[in-house]
């Protein structure tokens, strides 16, 4: 199984974190990052995003550019903050691949933890797109296939 995860595109500032929106280069750079992996993305049978505008921007974008017909579903574990261990249950009850979208510091935390790879050592950053693959959605049970940025 493969397991996508697309950080959010570059976002405007804004007093309200959870209402900013993509930039323009921000909309730009999520458009290139899914048209260049459209072969792989092609895969996906499920896409899960953070409740949060610019991630919702984002999926939006990927699917166009992508041509992702999967159903899609919002959900709260996919914030900044989630600590691991929440986000960890879900993955592990997921089959089929999947396309996350959402925010760090948990993007990079995922893929450390579910590559089993040393902290900080993938840096995830805006409209960076992560693949990921193995048996089951469980730590240090997938392998780092490949990082897409801009």
């Amino acid at each position: 199984m493969k397991l996508f995860f697309l950080r959010h595109g570059e976002a405007a500032h804004h007093r309200n974190d959870d209402i900013r929106e993509l930039t323009p280069r921000g909309r730009d750079d999520v458009a290139r990052v899914a048209h260049a992996q459209r072969e792989a993305l092609a895969a996906v049978q499920q896409v899960l995003v953070s409740p949060i505008v610019r991630a919702q921007q984002t999926a939006d974008i990927a699917c166009r550019e992508a041509g992702i017909k999967a159903p899609r579903h919002t959900v709260d574990w996919l914030v900044h903050e989630t600590p691991l261990r929440e986000a960890l249950a879900p993955l592990a009850r997921l089959e089929g691949n999947t396309l996350l979208v959402g925010h760090q510091p948990l993007a990079g935390k995922l893929v450390d933890s579910l590559c089993n790879l040393h902290p900080g050592e993938v840096m995830v950053g805006t409209a960076n797109l992560v693949e990921m693959e193995g048996d089951a959605f469980i730590l240090g049970a997938l392998v780092l296939n490949h990082l897409q940025r801009p």
